[in-house]
């Protein structure tokens, strides 16, 4: 039997969180807004998707329930990633640095994701899928679409290694 490497999700805050992206929050002064029956919270996330003349690529994830565990991350060379749950399902986020040319299990992170938070990965932070913690998952993804290249970049791990998440 492989010995799988393991590592401990932690919860997630802004600070932790900043080498890879933004935490999507209500956080922050809110603005009034229609005639005070609403809040707006502004700027929550630094989304990044300056290349080529596409558009924005608006769309809705279902996530199958999946044992805590992967083999293989992915990144954006062209385009931040934002995904934000709609069914208040608490995730597992699993990224590393995007300066590296592949994901170093040594340097990976895991992060407890909350129901009512999101997240924005950086332009070429390596990250796996959204992991849902609570059952099927269903959340907004947003990334560039349009006429940029394949700007998806995947690496798997050895054969048989498979990173194990403990939470």
């Amino acid at each position: 039997m492989a010995n799988h490497p393991t590592i401990r999700a932690i919860p997630i805050d802004a600070k932790s969180f900043e080498p890879y992206g933004q935490v999507i929050e209500a956080r922050g002064v809110p603005q009034i807004i229609n005639q005070g029956t609403g809040k707006r919270y502004n700027n929550l996330a630094e989304v990044d998707m300056t290349e080529g003349t596409g558009v924005i690529n608006l769309g809705i994830l279902h996530t199958q329930a999946m044992e805590p565990s992967f083999n293989l991350m992915e990144r954006h060379h062209y385009t931040s990633q934002t995904f934000i749950p709609l069914n208040g399902t608490r995730s597992l986020v699993a990224v590393a640095p995007p300066q590296l040319d592949q994901p170093q299990v040594d340097q990976i992170e895991v992060f407890i994701l909350e129901g009512n938070q999101g997240v924005n990965f950086n332009r070429k932070t390596w990250h796996h899928t959204l992991i849902p913690i609570d059952g099927p998952g269903e959340c907004i993804i947003m990334n560039r679409g349009g006429d940029i290249p394949d700007d998806c970049e995947l690496v798997y791990f050895d054969n048989e290694q498979k990173i194990i998440i403990e939470f």
